[in-house]
């Protein structure tokens, strides 16, 4: 996998909407606790932190390309939990199919 992913925003603290929820699902399945609602605040600030410690990336809480590619988690036909939601949440944005972003 190259080092860059694209077409994933750079998003931060205060940004809404697409791929926060994306964002939100996949530290979700990487154990950290927060509620997957959309909204990039506090709480997904710390947790990407966190993560971007834990990996040993720069820490600033912003997820830019480095931090997407080391969040993403393979799923394979079988897969379940919020991973797999991620990718749902992705390919109902990608495709324009009715009901994005609804849960």
């Amino acid at each position: 996998m190259s080092n860059t992913l694209n077409p994933w925003p750079v998003v931060q603290n205060g940004s809404q909407g697409h791929p926060i929820r994306t964002l939100q699902l996949l530290l979700h399945a990487r154990g950290h606790n927060l509620a997957v609602d959309g909204i990039f605040g506090s709480v997904t600030e710390a947790a990407v932190k966190a993560f971007q410690t834990a990996k040993g990336r720069t820490v600033d809480g912003v997820v830019a390309p480095q931090t997407w590619s080391a969040l993403i988690i393979q799923v394979k036909k079988g897969s379940s939990g919020d991973a797999v939601r991620g990718v749902q949440e992705e390919f109902q944005f990608r495709s324009g199919e009715p009901g994005k972003g609804s849960r």
